[in-house]
């Protein structure tokens, strides 16, 4: 959206123009500013800055002579200028467009408000809609508006009006020659009162208006249009599935955008429904420099200029109408939503395992981990795909396949090379995982391959493949009672249950080392081989990946050798059971093979969001082991000053954006129903405050008995306190739940916490507030008061500052609080709710 500002500017006439001069000025103290060039007659030529001098020969190469003219053109005009200058609407160059008169004075500058795209989507779909509910249905108290002061908002919000025969009066004199209004003389009570550009004082800095978008000062169009929404008159979809399908069946330019992972697998369901996309989009430029079976990785300014009439589907979002996603920056620029630009979700749940439908045809080459290599080969066979085999791109592993290697001189054009990988969260492993890809995808550019696909190098990617695994627990001996799996929010209480849960006699768990965190990975690649090279390679698998030490391995390695005795080949899922076995062997416990029916394992893999931790049930459950979820949940006010605290104590707050995500992040919770498996609800402050009561009610579910040793913090059967930066706290501590820790967050700050997480508090019973309760306008105010932990933060200069609250104030309102106002608005606090 366009909005305008006036500001000072330095001026040189065009006669006077010396570089040298210039270049004299700029460099160093004045290297980010703009010089303004009029002809001896007061009209403008152009602007100049140092870069542009600098990178150019000739004076006049280095003149940006772009500007619009205030007429009605100026809307489109403008677009069109800061739709070619600017990367993206996320994270932008913020740029000033010089506003000339018709005899080419300047008089303005016009910049983007790019928060307000929302309601200029919603004012053309409410005039497109038949039938939907307007101005005068939900504002008939009000006889006319009144709009002060200017911009494309404020104007397009007139045009509306005046349609809907709706008096409009107009305050400001760039309103001349663009809109009348009405002499509707109706008493100040009966108008409605919009402040176009705010009730603020403009900034001196017009940058800092971008931290006040003017779209909360038009929230009546919001109402207007989720009223709309709630009645059914707008939908996010326009038809169903098999309409929209019929659609894309007859497009020619469909790209496809989105993370990475899902566009793969929207790619291959298009291709079973009948439907081909021309190429894909990701604005990371060295995803750019390849392609994914056969089809281009394009930014989304290329491929808008590429094609004539592209369609654009996001395959990540879903809510269009709430504008989710870059749903209203498509639309703006003139992909309608619903009709050039999609939101794949709001039509269609795509399943992994369609990804198969893009392989046929390929002649498929695998690299990286050989031992995952050999689980996905052995898959890919079974669903008929041509795999070549395997080629040994970085010559370390070769002598470890068993089936066909390829070498560089046999691949060709038809080649699609599959890059499989382990996916690790954990910080230091994530960096190793991340390390090893590009290792990969630099040989493949060596050897002039380009078409290659990274899709099995996520643990959601293998997890489709095991949904579909009939046989899991073939050996009685390994078939615990259950398998319970913790999803537990950081911060929330999963180091102090794992203490409780130690030692009891019915309870196997690995705690306290990251071998737990590599287990899912770990047990598929030693399902892909013998027994005797079972151990060899769990060992080189601790050694390479940096599995913390065992206290004892020894003693690991003979009761994995008494469990290994019992069969050829195991499964992913009994070796997960044998490695639980074996590790608490280590400890003093042995299980004996009639005992393990009477066990539960409770596994907690760390370092991952809660919803992707939830999905490790489909290779885990069957009908002879349920695999139960386990939800330990806690006031979020809390857990997000432990947060905070831990981050600033461990001096990672400099990373700003990673910091402020923690905070301002909610947890997403997952509404999937799994088969053969419950969901526990536990509230940490229950567990603390209640302990025995309801430690009693989970041994009760889980069906095993109570144990004494419930009741104290144990790490391996010895006393254990958790150390929370000032002091250690164990077994019933009640510190951490009461605790508000105000030295981060004031009053003021938890109120915040509570609005933007309001949806997980409502749910599991804890304080929220009502985003309803308060105006866009006064919420917008709150969150750009500064929080008490702010003052932790460091910026490198002024500039800096200001670009990342931008960026932050955009986040917040944009997205974060859009899904709150969403869910609030159609009253959905189920446990859906969250999910994106």
């Amino acid at each position: 959206m366009i909005r305008f500002c006036d500001k000072d500017v330095n001026c040189v006439l065009y006669e006077n123009l010396n570089r040298e001069e210039l270049l004299a000025y700029l460099f160093p103290q004045h290297i980010d500013e703009t010089i303004y060039i009029f002809n001896k007659e007061g009209a403008y030529r152009g602007r100049i800055g140092y870069y542009s001098l600098v990178e150019s020969i000739e004076i006049d190469d280095a003149i940006s002579k772009e500007y619009v003219i205030l007429n009605s053109e100026i809307w489109g005009n403008a677009r069109n200028y800061f739709e070619s200058h600017c990367s993206r609407i996320r994270g932008e160059e913020n740029l000033l467009l010089p506003v000339l008169s018709m005899d080419k004075q300047l008089v303005w500058f016009a910049y983007q408000d790019a928060n307000a795209n929302r309601e200029i989507r919603m004012l053309r779909e409410l005039l497109n809609t038949q039938n939907a509910l307007q101005f005068s249905d939900i504002y008939s108290e009000y006889q006319c508006v009144k709009i002060y002061e200017f911009n494309e908002l404020a104007f397009l919000f007139a045009k509306y009006l005046e349609c809907q025969k709706v008096a409009v009066q107009v305050v400001g004199i760039m309103w001349e020659g663009f809109f009348t209004g009405n002499e509707n003389q109706a008493p100040d009570y009966n108008c409605l009162q919009i402040y176009a550009e705010g009730v603020g004082k403009k900034r001196r800095n017009w940058r800092e208006n971008l931290l006040r978008s003017v779209s909360v000062e038009f929230e009546c169009i919001d109402k207007i249009y989720e009223t709309n929404i709630k009645n059914g008159s707008i939908s996010d979809a326009k038809e169903n599935c098999s309409m929209f399908l019929a659609f894309l069946r007859k497009e020619k330019e469909i790209l496809l955008m989105g993370d990475k992972r899902e566009i793969q697998e929207a790619y291959g369901f298009l291709l079973k429904e009948g439907i081909e996309v021309c190429g894909f989009v990701e604005e990371d430029q060295r995803e750019q420099s390849h392609k994914m079976f056969g089809k281009k990785i394009l930014s989304s300014r290329a491929a808008r200029r590429a094609y004539q009439s592209p369609v654009f589907i996001d395959c990540s979002f879903q809510n269009s109408a709430w504008g989710f996603g870059e749903t209203d920056y498509y639309d703006y620029i003139g992909y309608k939503r619903n009709e050039r630009f999609f939101l794949l979700k709001d039509y269609v749940t795509v399943t992994g395992n369609s990804i198969i439908n893009a392989m046929v045809g390929w002649r498929i080459v695998l690299i990286g981990d050989v031992y995952l290599c050999k689980y996905l080969y052995s898959y890919l066979k079974q669903q008929e795909v041509t795999v070549e085999g395997y080629w040994d791109i970085l010559s370390q592993n070769n002598s470890k396949w068993d089936n066909e290697s390829i070498d560089a001189e046999n691949l060709d054009g038809s080649t699609m090379c599959l890059i499989v990988t382990p996916e690790f969260f954990d910080p230091n492993a994530c960096d190793v995982y991340e390390e090893k890809k590009r290792q990969l995808i630099a040989s493949l550019c060596e050897n002039g391959i380009s078409n290659y696909s990274d899709y099995f190098s996520y643990v959601t990617s293998f997890m489709n493949i095991e949904e579909e695994n009939d046989t899991k627990y073939t050996k009685e001996y390994l078939r615990p009672k259950r398998i319970v799996l913790a999803s537990i929010e950081g911060y929330s209480g999963n180091v102090f249950f794992e203490g409780l849960i130690d030692n009891h006699p019915s309870i196997l768990t690995i705690i306290f080392t990251n071998l737990r965190n590599r287990l899912y990975w770990i047990c598929l690649r030693l399902s892909m081989e013998s027994t005797e090279n079972i151990l060899p390679l769990f060992w080189e698998i601790c050694k390479t990946e940096s599995v913390q030490s065992l206290d004892n391995p020894s003693a690991f390695c003979e009761k994995m050798e008494q469990l290994l005795a019992g069969g050829d080949r195991f499964t992913s899922q009994e070796l997960f059971v044998m490695c639980h076995i074996a590790f608490i062997y280590m400890y003093g416990r042995d299980i004996g093979k009639t005992e393990i029916e009477n066990m539960i394992i409770f596994w907690e893999p760390h370092c991952m969001e809660r919803i992707q931790r939830e999905n490790y049930v489909v290779w885990l459950c069957s009908e002879e082991v349920p695999c139960d979820i386990l939800n330990l949940v806690r006031n979020i006010c809390m857990t997000k000053g432990t947060t905070i605290k831990e981050i600033i104590s461990k001096e990672t707050f400099k990373n700003k954006a990673v910091a402020w995500n923690h905070v301002i992040n909610y947890p997403r919770i997952n509404a999937r129903n799994y088969k053969w498996c419950n969901k526990l609800v536990v509230k940490f402050e229950d567990l603390k405050c209640n302990p025995q009561e309801t430690l009693l009610d989970i041994c009760n579910k889980w069906g095993i008995e109570w144990s004494d040793t419930l009741l104290m913090t144990t790490c391996h059967g010895v006393r254990h306190a958790y150390y929370n930066g000032e002091r250690e706290i164990s077994d019933f501590d009640l510190e951490p739940v009461y605790n508000t820790y105000d030295k981060y967050l004031s009053e003021f700050d938890r109120m915040r916490i509570m609005l933007i997480n309001a949806p997980w508090q409502k749910e599991y019973g804890y304080p929220y507030v009502d985003i309803l309760d308060f105006s866009k306008r006064e919420i917008q105010e709150m969150f750009l008061k500064k929080f008490r932990f702010e003052d932790a933060i460091e910026f490198a200069d002024i500039k800096s500052k200001l670009d990342f609250y931008i960026w932050l104030q955009g986040l917040i309102q944009m997205d974060k609080l859009q899904k709150v106002r969403m869910l609030a608005i159609n009253g959905d606090n189920r446990a859906g709710g969250m999910e994106e």
